[in-house]
């Protein structure tokens, strides 16, 4: 399976499919969140919080397997252009009425 793009430092997100590939014990009641560390800067801040928080090391092939974003980029909106357009000459307000 193909890593996809990066662009930011860390990659944060839902983790669907989360023990399909190996076991998970814990509770996913309120949802389970993926954290993709994608460079050294990413690292870097993740050390600072990891005694912060609970994490479970895991394969970036079962975290991009359950989540489609994680393997290519949404579709843009059939508005889209027309969004920008309108929120740039008459705001967020109009731009949201006039394109959702």
């Amino acid at each position: 399976m193909p890593i996809p793009t990066v662009f930011g430092d860390l990659t944060i997100g839902d983790f669907w499919g989360l023990g399909e590939e190996v076991p998970f014990h814990g509770d996913t009641q309120n949802g389970i969140s993926v954290v993709l560390v994608n460079n050294e800067k990413g690292a870097k801040f993740f050390d600072k919080i990891k005694d912060k928080i609970f994490f479970e090391k895991r394969t970036v092939s079962e975290a991009i397997k359950g989540n489609g974003q994680l393997r290519h980029a949404s579709e843009k909106h059939q508005n889209y252009h027309k969004f920008l357009e309108i929120y740039s000459e008459r705001g967020l307000k109009e731009a949201l009425e006039k394109t959702l």
